[in-house]
């Protein structure tokens, strides 16, 4: 990867928390579960998709996934694990995070529709970056234009707070 390639990673929601709690447990009670819950958490697998610079078409797709250094004495899914990051000497550690990558790396390159870019083309896909650098890399302009959205939307709205209308 040089310096001037583009990286982004898209989440997938394919494992979750227990249902009784609130939130996630942390620390040694991790309480993750192999199914969905509709959010991201650190133990979802994502995609890094890295975008070369330049007038190269190409993309490369790694898949990564978490799992963790469980409690034995808790009933956690997946189970102990004898990977060797577990371990601080002989002393095993759990609760560590412990990320992967899931198969190998997929360079696609070409000018047509890919199907692991949801049939877009590498081209389409660089001008969605661009467009995305351009307008919404900062918190400010994500505020600004969802402010801009709501105004068109509803101009009672822009009345009522001063937007000028």
């Amino acid at each position: 990867m040089s310096a001037t390639d583009f990286r982004y990673a898209v989440w997938n929601d394919d494992k979750g928390f227990d249902a009784t709690n609130s939130v996630p447990n942390r620390g040694t009670s991790i309480d993750m579960t192999q199914t969905a819950n509709g959010y991201v958490d650190l133990w979802d697998t994502y995609t890094l998709y890295t975008v070369k610079a330049g007038a190269t078409n190409q993309i490369d797709i790694q898949t990564f996934k978490t799992t963790f250094c469980a409690n034995t004495t808790q009933a956690t899914t997946p189970p102990r694990t004898n990977d060797a990051r577990c371990y601080d000497g002989t002393t095993y550690r759990s609760g560590r995070l412990l990320v992967d990558q899931d198969g190998t790396t997929v360079t696609l390159s070409g000018s047509g529709a890919q199907a692991a870019l949801g049939d877009r083309t590498i081209a389409q896909v660089k001008q969605n970056i661009a467009n995305w650098y351009q307008y919404s890399r900062k918190r400010s302009f994500v505020a600004k234009g969802a402010l801009g959205k709501m105004c068109i939307r509803d101009r009672y709205f822009c009345r009522w707070s001063g937007c000028g209308w």
